[in-house]
C-alpha cells in the first residue's frame, strides 16, 4: 500500500507539471485516501506521517495554482502541521 500511495503521489505531481490540473487534482486525493487508510493501521508510523504530510504540501500547492487560495493554504497548513508532529 505504501508504495501505491507514494505512486499516486508522483503520478499527481507529472500530471501537474502537464498542466492536467484536474487529473492532478484526482490523483493527489487518491494519494491521500491511501496514505489515510495506512496512518488509520498504523498511526504512529513516521514514513506514511512524511509522506502524508508531503501530499497534502503538494495538492496545497496546486490548488493554490489553479486559484482555489483558501483551500490551498489550508492543505499547506495542514501539512506543515502534520510534518511538526513528528519533527517535535
Amino acid at each position: 500500500r505504501y508504495r501505491r500511495a507514494i505512486g499516486l503521489y508522483k503520478v499527481a505531481g507529472i500530471q501537474r507539471l502537464l498542466g492536467e490540473g484536474e487529473k492532478a487534482d484526482a490523483g493527489y486525493r487518491q494519494a491521500l485516501a491511501e496514505f489515510d487508510r495506512l496512518a488509520d493501521a498504523a498511526p504512529k508510523d513516521g514514513m506514511v506521517t512524511v509522506g502524508r504530510s508531503g501530499v497534502k504540501a503538494a495538492y496545497g500547492r496546486l490548488l493554490l495554482a489553479i486559484g482555489r487560495t483558501p483551500d490551498g493554504e489550508r492543505w499547506l497548513s495542514d501539512a506543515i502541521l502534520e510534518r511538526e508532529s513528528i519533527d517535535g
